[in-house]
């Protein structure tokens, strides 16, 4: 909102407090005229009484959202105060960032002209179209006026190595050092992956691990690495490849414990990070499905070990890197080394960066200095990498991490990756196995998937048992008991009574009924015992030949776990 808005919105807002005034002063006229009638109304009870209730609640639900609409009415004026003040922030950052630029337009012009000269031979190292001693006498001048800024030497040196001065080339390489061993060893080794000097490159490397770094380092310590994940091993000896390497490695274990994480901590978030690649995916296996008590642990193990073609595609993904966005990384880095202030400017520039903070925070200074002194100590604080590392390897979301950083990022912690991807192999693989709690009808055991043969005579013996336990069931007692019976009637006829011939038929009719019985339910057991078993010995062979499927494809996607190893090699 500008100026002259603010100003009508205020104007308004005057008016809105005055008409409310002049409600305020007919309110309490209404106040008044209310007491005369109570007045009234005491002088006859019974005939106004409910009159006068009902005239006072009006009045107190006016008076009350009077008092409402005059305290809005102040909070409204308090936060017009607060936006005003805000807004006056704004306006005096405004100013302040236009007069730090002028300051930084005449004041470090010299600096500026000597990182146009700079920029120019980097954007383009072929220089002919303007004579050496032309360029010579330029930087000469800007030496002489800026004797304390590395990059005037390091400009020098880079000429006086084009016309092959190596005496002076050490010279004002010396120089450079001397004044910002830093970006000096930043810069050259930039300069000399620009020419395709990887080897010199390489060289300079080993300069910088002399230096300190910082939170502000974080995205040198990147750029770095777009050295390391294409040539090295091509350029260098295994010598200088293994301190290089060894470098990294405690670097990464250093920063790692001064975040308070573990080597194991820190394999432990990648191998996780490849985790949440996994697309879950049903597999048509409905008999295992629905017998195999287990059937979501064998899914889960599946998914895992498919997820191998996704942790594939990742790598792949990241590694096929354009050359050149490898250079317009470079490029890229380069122009932010160049903008970089020296000591003089960083004032200046400090000052510049906390205003625009207090603009994009719409005029919050306290805010604007709670961020700005949080960055300040990050800079100065230790390098931490190891969340950065993680979130610019994995987070594709992120347009600041071009394909480049990512592989560099992802080539720094190769070998941590390899035991992320190890431990991933291993977690899903200690789910396998081939014995596996089933339940098919009233038939449970564990069943051994390598064996159907040994699970089938389990079934043969199962129902076997059970056969025999229920034909047990099955007693030939009460026939045996009225046989016995017949005989003792027929026995006993002849001297005691005829009639007992009777009862010794009874028996003998009622004893092969019983028999007669018994056969048939036994008959009925062993037919529906045998009906079982088949069903259950069907059943599990589907089983065993969906299992046999569960492994061609457990094995299918587990074999990608070498592919992923072979292109973690390849780095």
């Amino acid at each position: 909102m500008g100026n002259y808005e603010l100003r009508a919105e205020v104007s308004r807002l005057e008016s809105e407090l005055r008409d409310i005034e002049r409600e305020n002063r007919a309110l309490r006229s209404e106040i008044d005229s209310t007491v005369s009638s109570v007045n009234q109304a005491e002088r006859d009870l019974t005939d106004y009484n409910q009159h006068i209730r009902n005239s006072l609640d009006n009045a107190n639900g006016t008076i009350n959202s009077s008092i409402n609409r005059a305290l809005d009415a102040y909070e409204l004026q308090g936060q017009i105060d607060r936006l005003y003040a805000r807004y006056k922030n704004v306006e005096l950052a405004n100013k302040k960032i236009r007069a730090l630029n002028n300051k930084k337009y005449y004041d470090f012009n010299n600096f500026r002209t000597v990182r146009k000269i700079v920029q120019g031979m980097m954007d383009n190292l072929d220089l002919n179209m303007v004579s050496d001693a032309v360029i010579y006498k330029s930087i000469e001048r800007q030496h002489l006026k800026t004797p304390d800024f590395w990059l005037t030497p390091a400009l020098l040196s880079v000429m006086a190595w084009k016309n092959d001065d190596k005496p002076l080339a050490d010279r004002a390489t010396a120089e450079a050092v001397k004044l910002d061993l830093k970006n000096s060893c930043m810069f050259y080794m930039i300069f000399n992956m620009r020419m395709g000097r990887d080897g010199a490159a390489v060289k300079w490397f080993l300069e910088y691990q002399k230096c300190e770094l910082k939170g502000s380092d974080e995205n040198t310590f990147l750029m770095l690495f777009s050295l390391i994940s294409k040539t090295l091993s091509d350029t260098v000896d295994e010598e200088t490849s293994r301190l290089i390497s060894d470098y990294i490695h405690r670097l990464i274990v250093e920063c790692a414990q001064k975040e308070g994480y573990s080597e194991e901590d820190v394999v432990g978030l990648l191998c996780s990070k490849m985790t949440s690649l996994l697309k879950p995916e049903s597999y048509d296996l409905p008999t295992l499905a629905k017998y195999c008590k287990d059937y979501d642990s064998m899914n889960r193990m599946a998914n895992y070990a498919n997820n191998n073609y996704n942790i594939l595609e990742f790598i792949m993904k990241i590694k096929n890197v354009p050359v050149s966005e490898r250079n317009t990384y470079l490029k890229e880095y380069l122009n932010e080394l160049l903008a970089k202030p020296n000591d003089v400017e960083i004032e200046t520039y400090n000052e510049i960066e906390y205003n625009e903070l207090v603009i994009r925070l719409s005029g919050d200074v306290e805010q604007a200095k709670e961020q700005f002194d949080a960055e300040l100590l990050r800079r100065e604080s230790e390098l931490n990498l190891i969340s950065s590392i993680i979130g610019w390897i994995y987070d594709f979301g992120n347009d600041d991490v071009n394909g480049q950083m990512r592989l560099n990022m992802f080539t720094l912690v190769k070998t941590l990756q390899e035991k992320a991807a190890d431990l991933y192999f291993k977690k899903y693989r200690s789910m396998y196995k081939d014995v596996r709690p089933v339940q098919i009808l009233d038939y449970s055991t564990d069943v051994n998937f390598t064996q159907e043969a040994a699970e089938n005579g389990k079934v043969e013996s199962f129902y076997q048992d059970q056969q025999h336990a229920e034909l047990a069931t099955v007693k030939n007692w009460g026939a045996y008991i009225a046989f016995g019976a017949a005989v003792a009637c027929g026995i006993a006829a002849p001297f005691l009574s005829l009639f007992l011939l009777a009862g010794s038929g009874i028996g003998a009719i009622v004893g092969a009924g019983i028999l007669i019985s018994n056969s048939f339910k036994k008959k009925n057991i062993v037919l529906k015992i045998q009906k079982q078993k088949s069903n259950v010995l069907e059943i599990l062979h589907k089983m065993f030949v969906e299992y046999e499927r569960f492994r061609e494809i457990y094995r299918e996607r587990d074999a990608i776990s070498q592919k992923i190893l072979e292109e973690f090699a390849k780095l």
